[in-house]
């Protein structure tokens, strides 16, 4: 999507960039780096970049040094006065695009969750995973 809209191109970059490096991480560990990125992997590691300084896993202390791509890509992005930097810019932009494409108008598509609800409204609680 990013690719139809010419004035996103410094966006597609960070996109281009960060799929670059999952699949990257895809091979180092063994995983097949053609069966693609989950979208929710690329958007968690684009939000992840644009809080680099305040890394939600306190990994930043560990890490030498960014890969110099990852400044040189957001350089000349206006930020300050409330704008956000480029990374969170595109998570913002990819977070909008996701919306028409996972927004659900007809009820009978989630017709399947009844007996979760029906479970739910039973116990008065919903406990997931241990």
């Amino acid at each position: 999507m990013f690719q139809e809209q010419p004035f996103l191109k410094k966006q597609l970059y960070i996109v281009s960039y960060v799929i670059g490096g999952l699949l990257f991480q895809h091979g180092i560990r063994a995983g097949d780096p053609y069966a693609g990125v989950d979208i929710e992997e690329l958007l968690n590691a684009i939000v992840a970049l644009s809080d680099r300084s305040r890394s939600e896993d306190d990994v930043t202390p560990f890490i030498q040094q960014w890969h110099p791509m990852v400044d040189s890509l957001s350089a000349g992005f206006p930020t300050g006065l409330g704008l956000p930097d480029l990374y969170s810019n595109v998570a913002t932009i990819m977070q909008q695009m996701l919306v028409p494409l996972t927004w659900l108008t007809d009820a009978a598509d989630v017709k399947y969750l009844s007996p979760l609800l029906r479970l739910l409204q039973r116990q008065n609680r919903w406990l997931l995973g241990r």
